[in-house]
């Protein structure tokens, strides 16, 4: 469980509430990470969502339940909210009576959008699987530094850099640093 009194844990907690998507990384049995967009609730300290049966999810899930939720990053590279969790499936054949009053308010207008009722998107997404996150890997609030796109040789699309201090001119990041090439 993850602690939400202190600042990252709330930070984590209000895009648990907000967002409508978080991307879920299952690991294949052969090793292999598979990442996925996935709609959910965050209900009962647990992250509750749907999934196809005859997706890999959960099968990775059923082999091995340690997985990874991670929201997007704000446009500067920010507020980056990533968790590990232990999954489990809940039910294979979620009904509508299933499904939480809270989940089908947050969805409604996707779900009416998509020209499906509970019921009929429970046919597409049957697996009800919960996660309960475990750790809060990293929280990354909005960067202090000013970024700034340099253009830099073998880079034509430029390079993510900070800089700092009085000066506006950009500076590349040192190896090692926290900021990654952006192609």
């Amino acid at each position: 469980m993850i602690d939400l009194t202190t600042k990252s844990g709330a930070r984590a907690a209000e895009r648990l509430r907000e967002e409508l998507v978080l991307w879920l990384t299952t690991v294949a049995p052969d090793g292999q990470p598979q990442a996925s967009p996935v709609w959910f609730l965050w209900v009962d300290a647990e992250i509750l969502l749907f999934s196809r049966a005859n997706t890999p999810r959960p099968g990775n899930i059923r082999s091995n339940p340690r997985v990874a939720v991670t929201f997007d990053s704000d446009r500067d590279g920010g507020d980056v909210v990533s968790m590990e969790g232990e999954a489990r499936i809940i039910r294979e054949k979620a009904a509508a009576d299933d499904v939480p009053p809270a989940y089908v308010e947050k969805y409604a207008a996707k779900v009416a959008a998509y020209g499906w009722t509970m019921a009929s998107m429970l046919v597409d997404y049957p697996v009800e699987i919960r996660i309960r996150p475990t750790r809060l890997t990293r929280l990354v609030g909005a960067p202090r530094a000013r970024v700034a796109r340099a253009r830099t040789p073998g880079w034509p699309r430029g390079r993510l850099v900070r800089s700092e201090g009085p000066s506006s001119r950009p500076r590349l990041p040192r190896a090692g640093s926290s900021w990654s090439c952006i192609p």
